[in-house]
């Protein structure tokens, strides 16, 4: 009898005592700053806990852990002991999918733990909060701090209709979850309608840490559709002109868009549709609140005609007749696949139907466009759009029969609408619109703010059609001088040097003359030129930082092709030298050196010599070497 309950003891406790071995498929996550890692799997033992990574990005991408990455579980931290598939400190790549699998191995957190924080020690570091254990956790409805007020229940709303006025809007944004891992600044992109630049107007804007908010006036031409980036999420909203909206940022999405892509293959030419988190993204109040709040609670990737969202679209080898045809199936198509939809609601599909159409003359207007990027997917080889034959004019019209031009409410989507715009040159003229059409006036306003950016004035005919046109034109175009006006006006911190006037084969040694016994690097680039402004971003600090020295000189060289009024905006932001250059300078100067493309950099040093030296692409890189140089 001793012997059972002995026997019955040893069993209790048994069962009652602590496992040595847990598992965990695909965990809750909560937040993340970067949507590129996804645990994908968990396994505790007494001994390490395994973390099986997913890593998805661009073909070649380099990925790194760092020795300080830890988990952090109940105030306590477990450091990083190895990586399988990788080495900790070491670089692994995509693969040309853009896929790699890796596991990394961590001090033994205790086996009931419920959840646990992801943390690579460096700026700019992968983290990712509440990694759940339990297998119990769910998003709360609605984020913490959000307005009862916005707790919309709606479930759909018809297209507003836009507001064809200017005027200045303040944005209030408040980042609810905010880490300040996920970033110190905002981007923001601004869908001009009356787009002048070849790249969306941006701005940054820093985040107060406290109380995790920040504020920024912006100037509107109109309703404009603007989104709001950071830790690789977009909250896409709309702004009325001359209005103060407050903007709520559901952080909470970064995790949800990790947890999305579970189900999916990954495909990198799509790689658009693959995070697409499940919570609504933002909130806003102001006059499109409830369209904001339903457009950022799509939970469906909507369903689009445009190769710029969706990767190919048609065939390179098609002929125009042949592309013709297919654009007008495929528009049916999709069309009847949105009615048909199982899992769309009625909300996504009015707006997949809304982008359908307005994608219908961008892939008419486009035809060239998308013929050359289609070769290049396919074959890896471009060839400029403009060695393409284009499609006649009637061939155009007759793919876009279904657009009404003579509807103005469409231009509520701003992005679409200048898109489809600004991808052919003169579309009303090819569609034969009348010069009373809405459409018509946004091409030709557009051409008439080109010109004053440009410097020059308007002539008689714009003139002449501005006193007739849609008021709404004549107020862009004013509002565009009294811009210009200004910024003319305004005392520069920084201006452009005056070119040294010589041959343009002698022009680099005479700008570089006057620096002569300090290290100069020569930046070319351009206001247009998207890598020059990132990497011209990623130095600023360091000239105040750790490279600053009274014997480094940074010398900026731009050219014609920056629009006056950008650079001399831009170069306010830059520390150090500026010139602008003619075409033919900027071309020799580049012939010399062989840069075929920018930014690209030229150092010299203390004795005046100098060479090509695109090593400084790479940051670590630049800092070592001009500490050298200046030793």
């Amino acid at each position: 009898m001793r012997n059972l309950l002995l026997f019955c003891l040893a069993m209790l406790l048994a069962s009652c005592s602590t496992p040595t071995h847990r598992t965990i498929e695909n965990p809750h996550i909560e937040m993340a700053n970067s949507h590129i890692l996804d645990i994908r799997h968990i396994e505790l033992t007494d001994t390490a806990t395994i973390l099986s990574f997913e890593a998805f990005g661009g073909p070649g991408q380099p990925i790194k852990l760092n020795e300080k990455t830890y988990l952090e579980a109940d105030g306590q931290r477990y450091a990083i002991r190895r990586i399988e598939g990788g080495e900790i400190n070491k670089q692994m790549q995509l693969s040309q999918k853009g896929i790699h699998s890796f596991k990394a191995i961590f001090e033994p957190i205790p086996m009931n733990t419920k959840q646990f924080d992801f943390i690579e020690e460096a700026k700019g570091g992968y983290c990712i909060w509440g990694v759940d254990l339990t297998g119990k956790k769910k998003f709360a409805r609605y984020p913490e701090g959000l307005p009862k007020e916005l707790r919309g229940k709606k479930k759909d709303c018809p297209m507003p209709e836009p507001i064809f006025k200017t005027g200045e809007s303040t944005l209030n944004i408040h980042l609810l979850g905010y880490r300040p891992e996920m970033g110190d600044e905002v981007e923001i992109l601004i869908f001009e309608l009356f787009r002048t630049s070849f790249n969306t107007k941006t701005k940054d804007e820093k985040i107060d840490s406290q109380i995790h908010t920040l504020s920024t006036k912006i100037f509107l031409e109109g309703t404009t559709q603007i989104t709001i980036r950071l830790a690789h999420i977009d909250a896409n909203v709309w702004v009325a002109p001359n209005e103060e909206i407050d903007i709520y940022m559901d952080m909470r999405a970064t995790g949800s868009a990790i947890m999305s892509t579970r189900s999916k293959e990954f495909d990198v030419n799509k790689m658009y549709e693959f995070w697409h988190p499940q919570i609504p993204i933002a909130y806003t109040t102001g006059t499109y609140s409830e369209w904001n709040r339903l457009y950022n609670s799509v939970k469906n990737e909507i369903v689009r005609l445009n190769p710029l969202t969706n990767g190919y679209y048609g065939d390179y080898r098609l002929s125009s007749e042949q592309y013709v045809d297919y654009t007008k199936k495929m528009y049916r198509k999709l069309n009847d696949s949105i009615d048909r939809h199982p899992s769309l609601t009625p909300f996504e599909k009015r707006v997949s139907k809304l982008h359908n159409h307005l994608d219908l003359v961008y892939v008419a207007a486009g035809y060239r466009w998308i013929q050359s990027k289609n070769k290049m997917l396919v074959t890896k080889a471009f060839q400029h759009p403009n060695n393409y034959k284009d499609c006649t004019d009637e061939q155009m019209r007759e793919m876009v029969k279904a657009f009404d031009f003579n509807d103005a409410k469409y231009c509520f989507f701003t992005e679409e609408v200048d898109d489809f715009i600004a991808v052919t040159i003169d579309l009303p003229k090819r569609l034969q619109l009348s010069e009373d059409n809405f459409y018509y006036g946004v091409r030709r306003t557009t051409q008439i703010k080109l010109l004053l950016e440009s410097g020059k004035d308007i002539s008689p005919e714009d003139k002449a059609w501005l006193e007739k046109a849609n008021p709404y034109f004549k107020e862009v175009v004013d509002a565009k001088i009294e811009e210009l006006r200004r910024i003319r006006e305004a005392k520069l911190a920084v201006k452009s040097g005056i070119v040294p006037k010589t041959d343009a084969e002698k022009l680099f040694e005479e700008i570089i003359k006057p620096y002569k016994g300090k290290v100069v690097v020569v930046d070319f680039w351009n206001t247009w030129c998207l890598p020059c402004l990132s990497a011209i971003k990623k130095i600023e600090p360091l000239k105040s930082g750790e490279l600053s020295s009274d014997d480094i000189v940074w010398l900026y060289l731009a050219d014609e092709s920056s629009p006056e009024t950008a650079y001399n905006e831009r170069i306010q932001n830059i520390k150090g030298e500026h010139f602008r250059l003619s075409a033919e300078q900027s071309k020799t100067i580049k012939r010399q050196f062989g840069i075929r493309a920018i930014p690209s950099y030229v150092l010299v040093d203390r004795d005046g010599e100098y060479a090509l030296c695109n090593d400084l692409h790479n940051i670590e890189q630049m800092k070592k070497i001009l500490k050298e140089k200046i030793k």
